[in-house]
This record gives structure tokens, sequence and C-alpha cells, in this order.
């Protein structure tokens, strides 16, 4: 069935509002249009809604995939950092085992002290291994616990790793070796993949 128009006067009899003032019929278009405006508002996010919804259970391996790429990075990363650990390790140590127990002392030293000796496979001095036990794992420590952590392959491994990869020029601690291997190199090649 057709609507019927109405006209009054040569204006429609829906756009004529007896004994109204402006005042009063701007008010009415104004809340008429509020009132349209909230409802195709809500109805647009209730499609909205349910289209996310649908979309989501129809394809729901595509929020796995962006999860699967991101988290591949991280063995990479490992990857290169024990690389550089190894070879910084294997230079410092000339390729000398944990066994060993390896002390070295500078050549041109005249007096031979256990302070300025340098210590293990990654030749940390006591002072340095003190130094980045306070600094990084607000940890105080004796004289022989930095010379047990020294000669202690993993520790002195876990230590290196931390004072390389998370201070800022750590690897000048290994200022002849760190060079020879290019470790700060790797370090920019690390920065880049982060």
């Amino acid at each position: 069935m057709k609507s019927i128009k109405v006209f009054l006067w040569g204006k429609r009899m829906k756009d004529i509002y007896p004994f109204a003032t402006k005042l009063e019929v701007a008010k009415y278009k104004i809340a008429k249009f509020m009132r349209k405006l909230v409802f195709y508002t809500i109805l647009s996010l209730v499609i909205s809604g349910i289209t996310i919804g649908l979309f989501l259970i129809y394809f729901p391996n595509r929020v796995v995939v962006s999860q699967i790429t991101t988290d591949t990075l991280t063995p990479k990363i490992e990857q290169i950092q024990n690389k550089a650990l190894a070879d910084l390790k294997a230079c410092e140590s000339g390729g000398a085992s944990e066994s060993v127990g390896l002390i070295t002392f500078d050549p041109h030293q005249t007096n031979k002290k256990v302070e300025e000796a340098s210590l293990g496979s990654f030749q940390f001095k006591k002072a340095t291994v003190i130094h980045y036990y306070k600094t990084l794992y607000q940890k105080d420590i004796t004289g022989k616990e930095s010379i047990l952590i020294a000669l202690d392959d993993k520790k002195a491994e876990s230590l290196a790793r931390d004072i390389i990869f998370t201070t800022e020029k750590g690897y000048s601690n290994w200022y002849n070796c760190s060079n020879k291997i290019k470790l700060q190199q790797t370090l920019l090649v690390l920065d880049t993949l982060k």
C-alpha cells in the first residue's frame, strides 16, 4: 500500500507543526535527528561486531600465523649471541679448557698479584666481576666469590653475556679480542634485528 501525501496551502502536512514556534520546531527536528543517529550508530556497531565475530570464527588461523612469524626471530638472536660468546671465549682462553683453571698475568707486570690476574676462560679480573655483580645484579660479592665465578665457565659466560648484551659498550672489557672477532659489528647486527 502506498503512503498518501497530504498538502495544506502548498506545504506537506508532515512539515506543519500547528501552534509551535520556530525554536520548538528546531528542537523537535534536532531531537528526531539525534534519535535516528543513535539508532543507526548502534545498528552499525552491532553489524560490525557480528561481522568481526564471524570472521574470527571462520578464519582463526590468521592470528596464529602472525604470532609464529614474530617468534622466529628470538632463536636467531640467541644463536648469534652464542656464537659471539664462543668466539670471545676461544680468543681469550687460547683454547684452554675450564679444567686448566686459567690464570694469566700481564707480562709487563713485575709484582704478580691475584687482584691483577686475568681469570678463567673469559679472562675476568676480580674487580671486574665484583663491579658487574653490583651493577647488574645489585649483589655484593667477596673476592673469593669473584674468583670462583671467573673460573666457572657457565657463570662466567652468563656474566659475559649480560655485560656484552645489556650494558653500553660492555664489549670493551675485552678490547683486543672484541676487535679481533669484530664483536662491535655483531652487536650492530643484533640491534637491527631487535
